[in-house]
């Protein structure tokens, strides 16, 4: 077991706690900077415009980093959102509803797939 001295550390201690350090930091910053908030908004406006969304888009909730939500990708890097895909989510229930407009926000989403959902235009 390493025991370091935090007021005169060596180098093997001050590279352990180097790297310590390092992977909390990554771990909370998963959690803290996973997406764009106006991206995660404008993704809970459509949330909003539907029936039955509640069960089959749980995982979309406020305050949770949107890029762990069900059907939604986002780039590594910039943490924008790249994809929407809940194509089919709705085949175990009657999900319908209008397209918000909030989704037009979404301007790095190569894809958005909504296919086989009762939706229509807003």
């Amino acid at each position: 077991m390493l025991h370091c001295k935090l007021i005169h550390p060596n180098s093997h201690c001050a590279m352990a706690n180097l790297i310590l350090f390092s992977v909390i930091t990554l771990f909370l910053l998963s959690f803290c900077c996973g997406c764009i908030e106006k991206e995660a908004h404008a993704l809970l406006l459509f949330k909003a415009g539907l029936s039955h969304s509640a069960d089959l888009l749980s995982s979309w909730e406020k305050g949770t980093n949107c890029c762990l939500w069900d059907g939604i990708s986002c780039d590594e890097t910039s943490h924008h959102i790249v994809g929407v895909d809940i194509a089919g989510f709705s085949l175990s229930a009657e999900m319908e509803g209008v397209i918000s407009e909030s989704l037009c926000t979404l301007t790095s989403a190569a894809t958005i797939s909504l296919t086989g959902m009762g939706l229509t235009g807003g």
